[in-house]
């Protein structure tokens, strides 16, 4: 079933040679705590605990849309096999399309691959509510072994610098800025559309994996 669609220009296709992506700005039920994760090469090794080699720098989670795939039911995926979140989408954030001169520093070649691919990837944020955290002490989740989550507070809607310790956590990465910053506009004018009338996507994926893929399963 489709999303209400509350970002203008949402649905256009990623212009040719562009990559598609979605992912998920989500929020905890109060709405205050933000779902971030560490980027694979801020990940220390897992063995013991490693600690991530810069704690505030995160992302948010976010991939490729793969075939047969709506971009809502990427965006859900990613949420749990990145950050182990089973989450419920609710609407359109933003539509993040950088220029390809857009990233800037001298990348190492590694970084550089990544940094490209990045710049050529249309990005599809959805705002979504964290329904359930997978155990972490299970790492019962895809990339448990690769990346550290987190809970970052979005702070008091009254105060203009609460966000700030988000923002420096995702100030280095574009994509994730511009969710940050729909996710506040949108707050501060919020749609006039009941709760109810919000519905949330089927998460039905290919063949018997529906079933695992659905928001709030156990």
């Amino acid at each position: 079933m489709a999303l209400a669609d509350s970002a203008p220009d949402f649905d256009r296709p990623p212009p040719p040679g562009y990559r598609e992506r979605a992912g998920v700005f989500a929020l905890t039920a109060d709405g205050q705590g933000v779902l971030v994760i560490t980027s694979r090469s801020d990940a220390g090794p897992r063995g013991g605990g490693g600690q991530a080699i810069s704690p505030e720098r995160y992302i948010l989670p976010a991939g490729g849309v793969e075939p047969g795939e709506s971009r809502e039911q990427a965006a859900w995926r990613e949420a749990l096999e990145e950050a182990g979140a089973l989450v419920t989408i609710l609407a359109p954030l933003v539509r993040h399309c950088p220029e390809p001169q857009s990233a800037v520093g001298k990348p190492t070649a590694a970084e550089g691959v990544k940094r490209e691919a990045r710049r050529l990837s249309v990005t599809y944020w959805y705002r979504a509510r964290i329904e359930r955290l997978v155990d972490a002490a299970g790492g019962e989740w895809p990339e448990a072994s690769l990346r550290r989550r987190a809970l970052i507070s979005l702070g008091d809607g009254d105060d203009a610098t609460a966000p700030s310790r988000l923002q420096r956590a995702l100030s280095w990465r574009p994509d994730a800025t511009a969710a940050l910053q729909a996710y506040l506009a949108w707050r501060m004018t919020p749609p006039t559309v009941p709760n109810g009338d919000i519905r949330e996507v089927d998460t039905t994926s290919k063949g018997d994996e529906g079933e695992s893929r659905r928001a709030g399963s156990t």
